[in-house]
Formats: structure tokens, sequence, C-alpha cells
């Protein structure tokens, strides 16, 4: 997931173009985002910058649908419309924006703003599956990640994702093995059907409280000795027990803060950008992102067929003729730089 937003913010940044509304870096000036930044960003903060761009276009879109142009009409008319007449809304901009090929479009600022929609679906399909625990969509996303990626030149993540739609996609493993691989790094420690985490990320945060133990309790004794015999496995335990005990004798110990609300920056974003979201714009900018699954779907066929001789290798084979053969083939996702 960090790599996904990653790769969003390096293909739609675009500093250079920080005066066009289909740049991230437009955004970014416009809503005062000090923690996006081009070369190194918070995931968080990232994250959070990503989904209410792709939002504010969303919102766009439906306003170009309804011929509105400004905030308060468009959210009177969204009081006023029926149901049914807003789902039909909703889908003539789903078939603008994600079924139409990014091929047929002319007009570059356009192309730039579906080009980027279309990525941050794949991503937020991702997070939802994960969230929700929804295998189905869960594999639909790894074959999405498996054209990104590879049409990214990210050779090491296109590899891992094609060797993950090896496994739980393709014929190498059963239906039950399938699924079994896919929860296996899946965990609801809450039990609610929307409280689905990523197995490394869990260990990622347990990891984190036990280097908070270590250097809030530092001792001659808390060595990593100590810190993996005592405090390793029941660490959660007496962190429950200490909120019940604050509790019991009414002490607060909540730290968290409340999320801001996005409305106001989302409008922000959709007020800016909804010119160039026209489906009859014709904007000047001479630049055009590059299309990743275009660029991957010429590929893909080729590094399909060395992932099969690779793979083939480590079973057909010795280990030194395996290893002679795989340094040949270490240029797996070898792409022009165009």
């Amino acid at each position: 997931m960090m790599n996904w937003v990653g790769l969003i913010h390096r293909t739609h940044f675009l500093e250079k173009y920080s005066k066009s509304p289909f740049s991230l870096a437009y955004t970014r000036d416009l809503l005062n985002r000090k923690r996006v930044n081009q070369y190194k960003s918070d995931f968080f903060a990232l994250e959070e910058f990503v989904v209410h761009n792709f939002q504010g276009r969303i919102i766009a879109a439906i306003q170009s649908e309804l011929k509105l142009e400004t905030e308060m009409s468009f959210r009177q008319l969204l009081q006023a419309l029926t149901p049914e007449a807003l789902d039909r809304a909703i889908n003539c901009v789903a078939d603008r924006l994600f079924a139409t090929p990014l091929s047929e479009i002319t007009d570059n600022e356009l192309y730039n703003h579906i080009h980027f929609l279309q990525m941050s679906l794949t991503y937020l399909t991702l997070k939802y599956a994960i969230k929700h625990g929804d295998l189905c969509l869960l594999r639909r996303a790894i074959t999405k990640s498996c054209f990104y990626f590879g049409g990214s030149m990210q050779r090491n993540y296109a590899y891992e994702t094609l060797y993950l739609f090896h496994l739980t996609c393709g014929e190498a493993s059963s239906p039950e093995l399938q699924k079994a691989i896919l929860a296996s790094g899946l965990i609801n420690w809450r039990g609610k059907g929307d409280t689905w985490w990523e197995i490394d990320r869990e260990v990622e945060i347990h990891n984190g409280s036990m280097k908070k133990i270590i250097r809030d309790r530092r001792t001659p004794n808390m060595n990593l000795d100590h810190l993996f015999e005592y405090c390793a496995l029941n660490s959660e335990f007496y962190k429950n027990l200490q909120i019940s005990l604050y509790n019991r004798f009414g002490l607060r110990t909540n730290t968290t803060h409340p999320d801001k609300p996005a409305s106001y920056d989302i409008l922000t974003i959709a007020s800016h950008v909804y010119e160039s979201m026209q489906p009859t714009h014709q904007g000047k900018s001479p630049y055009r992102v590059k299309d990743l699954l275009f660029a991957a779907a010429g590929k893909l066929g080729i590094a399909i067929h060395k992932f099969n001789q690779k793979e083939r290798l480590c079973f057909k084979t010795t280990e030194a003729e395996a290893y002679a053969e795989n340094s040949a083939l270490e240029n797996l996702f070898e792409w022009d730089d165009e």
C-alpha cells in the first residue's frame, strides 16, 4: 500500500506543472499541505491527500454532469434530487471516467485527471478489500497491480505482484489454498466486519510498542532479552489493563485527536479542477502522463514467459544450474525508458 501511494504520487505530483489543475502539486499549494512534498512525504498525510484529490475530482465530474458551477447550488440540488436521478448521474460519471479508454481522450488535462482517477480507484479498491476482508476485490486489486507496477518500471514490485497473482489467481494453487494464502495476510483483532488489517501492519505496530517500552523504561536490566522474555507477549494485555484501571479511577487516557472535517478541502479541489474536468474541455497543456496500463500490456506477455521459465528452473534443475540460469534472467522486467 505504501508503494501504491508512492507510485500515484510520483506519477501525478508533477512539480514542474504546479500551475496546472491536473497536477497534485497544484492542489498541494492550494490546500497548503506542508507534509506533502515532491520527494519524500509522510505516508498517512500523502494517502489522505490522494484520497481527497480523488473525491474532489469525482465531485467536479458530478457537477459537470449536472451542469452546476457553484458549491451552494450543487448542495441544494443534491438535496432536491431523487435517489434515482442521483444514481443515474453517478452511473454516467462512472462510465465517462472509468469505462472510456484513455487512448480516446485527446485533451491532455482531462486525460491526466482520468488517469489519476483510474490509478487511485485501484488503490482504493485494495484499501477497501483489506478493510472489509473482501478476498474477491483483493484478487482484482492484485491483478491490476501487476499491470501498474509493470508499466512503472518497478521491477521488484512487478515480480512480487506477478508471483502473488501466480499463487492466488492462477492454477498453481487450489481454490481452497488461494483463499488461505489471501486470508493469511489479514488480521481482525476487533472482530467487526470493517476492522481487518494487513498482518504486517500489526507486526509494525507491535514493534513500535516494543521500541516505546525499551525507550521509556531503559535500565541496566531492560535489554533485548528482557524485552522478548517479559514484554513481547503480554504488552497488549497490560496496556488494556492500564486503560481499565485509569478509567476505573476517572483518569483520562485518550490522547487521540479528532479528524479534521475534509468537506471544505474536497469542495475547494472540486471548484478549482471543474473547468479542466469538462468533457468538452480543450486545454493547452503539452504534458501527458505515461499510460501505465498500455505500457505494461505490450511487455507483460514476455515478462510472464520469463517468469514461468524462472519458476520452472527452481523445481526442475539442480541448485547450481538454477543459480546460473537465474543470473541470466535477473533483468526480468527490463523495459524502455519511454
